[in-house]
């Protein structure tokens, strides 16, 4: 490389993707130096790199290498700077280096970062090869700016720089994250990253298996703390991974509104199992006023909309604890969703995966099962189900659901075993009376016909019927005013079903329009007919989650339903 009048080239001592450094001696002091030639021509980027290093160079820092000036030479800048003759510490990675000898480098590097992060500057490219050590064995970090410029190194960038969305690209914790790979890689003597996706590593680092066995407890979490996949469980700032090293322990941080609001979260996810709605939305909403950003609050807000079936909502908030985490473990519940909105392939993608890691979830098989099912391939569905039932014998939502995909086969409780049509469920029991009535509420030519009239059970009813549950159903139209338990409630034209609601009269009503699953804390409309039904002035799509009193439009009537007798309205 030919340089100005000023220095006199020596030798190459490195390249990368910046562009080269080489040995050069100043002719006028005869000082050694170091100049690296940038490849970046275009002049804003140029500015921007000068000016970072300026301000970097204003620190004074003893372990950030200094930056003495810079020259042009055509359309390129080079960059003196300090020459440090004991290099990199890639070079010193031949075998692994002991903890006593690593580990007070990397309390320095943790507090120059430090340093540096409180005057919003973020190097992104932490590794071996930009710490350098001068003839006195100091420890240096070199190429601020310039890691600004040509971006990270994959192997050593935090998960969330792979996301396309991330809000904030100068987060000091990225660097953290970098340094923690570097010392980790400083004291086994390579990367173990290096090869793997992002998701890989992240599983990696979760699953606890690096290669840090033989260390002791106290490294091994300092380790694991500064490589946590999420930033906010990571090290927050490099004086903490400082101190965590000098104290010799990762310290927890305590925050005592985290605490307080994933107490509250835990309360509403009990209180959400137990269909106890009205006090786990209290619960939901007091937890994330206190940290809005709690990720087990917002996993269970998603839930208290994905099982009200309020699909917009519930991917409103699983997107934000996505942003947040991710891989926060909602695959299932993403797979549901698709299901609710008919993308069933989709769903069966999303629920297959899931279920290979979770296999014992009785609930995402009986979801996956569904998706064939609405597709109509009851074949597999049945033999799905039949599977699923000599695993798991005492699931009653299986033994429903198998029943009817076999009576869809042929429009007849043929070929039926008798164990599953003689069984008693609250579904098997309403389907028998649909196939059965006389006269039919369905077409005998159309398959479509009779499905359409037919309940598949999800397994949020695997327990309907046990604990009974009064709903009040009034009408002064049609005179009735009447407190039902039962769990199946249908509704429809006169003459068609056995409740004494069916008294309607009217061609605008079907002969069998909605059924009312009346279970504890659980009631739910689902809409039957292609005349359509409202509830509270709103077309339902398929079903409706029912809590409190709701106004029922159907045709040129109207009912009003109480879903709880017991509740203060």
């Amino acid at each position: 490389m030919v340089l100005n009048e000023n220095y006199q080239y020596i030798k190459k001592l490195g390249e990368g993707g910046f562009g080269e450094v080489v040995l050069a001696k100043d002719v006028l002091s005869g000082r050694l130096v170091a100049i690296k030639w940038l490849k970046e021509t275009n002049w804003q980027k140029q500015d921007s790199i000068l000016r970072e290093i300026k301000t970097i160079s204003e620190f004074l820092d003893p372990h950030i290498v200094i930056f003495y000036h810079h020259f042009k030479l055509g359309a390129n800048i080079l960059l003196v700077m300090e020459y440090c003759e004991n290099g990199s510490l890639r070079s010193k990675l031949i075998n692994p280096i002991p903890p006593p000898v690593a580990l007070p480098w990397f309390e320095i590097l943790a507090e120059t970062l430090h340093k540096v992060h409180l005057k919003g500057i973020t190097h992104h490219d932490i590794k071996p090869d930009n710490i350098l050590f001068n003839k006195n064995e100091e420890v240096k970090i070199s190429d601020f700016g310039i890691a600004n410029t040509f971006c990270g190194t994959s192997c050593y960038m935090a998960p969330e720089l792979f996301i396309s969305n991330l809000k904030d690209y100068n987060d000091p914790r990225i660097d953290i994250f970098a340094l923690g790979v570097t010392m980790l890689e400083t004291l086994i003597s390579r990367n173990p990253f290096i090869g793997k996706t992002p998701a890989q590593i992240s599983q990696t680092i979760r699953d606890k298996k690096l290669p840090i066995q033989n260390y002791p407890l106290w490294l091994q979490n300092i380790i694991y703390k500064s490589l946590d996949p999420t930033p906010e469980f990571r090290f927050q700032t490099g004086k903490d991974m400082a101190e965590a090293i000098k104290s010799q322990y990762a310290p927890a941080i305590l925050d005592t509104k985290l605490l307080k609001s994933g107490e509250l979260a835990e309360k509403a996810n009990r209180l959400l199992k137990n269909r106890r709605w009205t006090l786990a939305y209290k619960m939901i909403e007091a937890s994330l006023n206190l940290k809005p950003d709690n990720l087990s609050a917002l996993k269970t807000l998603g839930d208290y909309y994905l099982f009200q079936n309020d699909i917009h909502s519930a991917r409103l908030y699983y997107e934000k604890l996505l942003h947040f985490n991710p891989r926060a473990e909602v695959q299932k519940e993403m797979g549901w969703m698709q299901l609710e909105t008919g993308k069933y392939r989709e769903a069966i993608s999303l629920l297959n995966d899931y279920l290979l890691r979770h296999p014992n979830d009785v609930e995402a098989h009986n979801l996956l099962a569904r998706c064939f099912f609405e597709l109509g391939l009851y074949e597999q569905t049945s033999s799905y189900l039949s599977d699923l039932i000599s695993m798991f014998p005492k699931i009653s939502c299986f033994k429903s659901n198998l029943f009817l995909s076999i009576l869809l086969q042929n429009h007849s409780l043929e070929n039926i075993p008798d164990n599953i049509k003689n069984f008693e469920t609250a579904f098997i029991n309403y389907n028998k009376e649909v196939l059965n009535e006389k006269p039919r509420t369905w077409d005998e030519h159309d398959k479509s016909s009779l499905k359409s009239k037919l309940l598949f059970q999800d397994y949020r009813f695997e327990k309907i019927g046990i604990e009974r549950n009064s709903i009040e159903i009034s009408s002064d139209k049609i005179g009735i005013r009447k407190e039902f338990t039962d769990s199946i409630i249908s509704i429809g034209r006169y003459g068609y079903t056995q409740h004494p609601i069916n008294k309607i009269e009217g061609s605008s009503i079907s002969r069998r329009h909605f059924v009312i699953i009346n279970s504890k804390g659980d009631v739910w409309l689902y809409n039957l007919s292609p005349l359509g039904t409202y509830v509270d002035g709103i077309k339902v799509i398929n079903k409706k989650f029912l809590h409190g009193l709701h106004q029922i439009k159907f045709g040129a009537f109207e009912l009003t339903i109480k879903s709880d007798i017991s509740l203060l309205i």
